[in-house]
């Protein structure tokens, strides 16, 4: 877990948080990237050691979930 947090400050970005989960993920790592680059090099790299599998998913603060709605058509 040292690790993850190297790699996410090197490129910008934080863990928000991490957890040791039990069911279909073995563990969740929050993390606060600039960029979907920066945060699939980060996947990217996770996958290169071949020891883990990832899932990504963007989400949205209330604030820019509210900016998108106003741009509804």
């Amino acid at each position: 877990m040292k690790q993850a947090r190297a790699a996410a400050e090197k490129l910008g970005g934080k863990v928000m948080g991490m957890w040791v989960t039990m069911g279909e993920y073995d563990s969740v790592i929050v993390l606060d990237m600039p960029n979907e680059q920066a945060a699939s090099l980060i996947a990217l790299g996770v996958a290169q050691q071949g020891a883990a599998a990832t899932q990504t998913m963007r989400a949205f603060s209330e604030e820019e979930f509210a900016q998108l709605v106003t741009r509804l058509v």
